[in-house]
């Protein structure tokens, strides 16, 4: 499955999944105490009609067993990219990983990541992890993906399940 990648006029990178146009979005947060933390990316999809679309209507669209993990990680890069070429390389990275990669890949996450930024010879970046906030209640697994993600130089964070500009940051056990 191809995903094209291209640059707009002002320099931005988008990205196409089934006619559907991805694009970046960069918004600061901060922890509980209003410590600022980083920028956190999220997704703008636009519809071929021109009408904007939730992640959860993208993710429907991925039937194929291994296409949401490959989208996921495809979004990712997208936000990389735009965020090497914009305004906000001073701060850290904070990007979401969703519940369907956390689902279908068991172990080692970050791995793959890593060898993308190792790719891009930037291994010095800033980048933390964003994990759904319904995993608060799972520490066992917070765990084993802080410890996992750790291991190839990534933070993680657990998104506040009632303020999305609020992260806690997971701390090393």
């Amino acid at each position: 499955m191809e995903f094209p990648l291209w640059n707009t006029a002002d320099g931005e990178v988008v990205g196409e999944f089934l006619k559907v146009r991805l694009a970046s979005r960069f918004a600061p947060v901060s922890d509980a105490t209003g410590e600022p933390l980083g920028v956190l990316a999220s997704l703008h999809a636009v519809a071929p009609g021109g009408e904007p679309i939730g992640g959860e209507v993208l993710s429907r669209l991925t039937g194929v067993s291994e296409t949401p993990v490959v989208l996921d990680r495809f979004i990712r890069c997208l936000h990389l990219l735009n965020y090497l070429h914009g305004q906000h390389q001073d701060k850290i990275l904070l990007l979401p990983v969703s519940v369907a990669l956390l689902e279908r890949v068991s172990q080692d996450h970050g791995r793959v990541f890593r060898q993308i930024v190792d790719q891009l010879a930037m291994p010095e970046l800033q980048i933390g992890f964003v994990l759904p906030a319904d995993y608060a209640q799972q520490p066992d697994r917070l765990q084993a993906l802080q410890q996992s993600y750790a291991r190839h130089g990534f933070a993680t964070y657990v998104a506040s399940a009632d303020d999305e500009s609020i992260l806690h940051r997971l701390k090393a056990a």
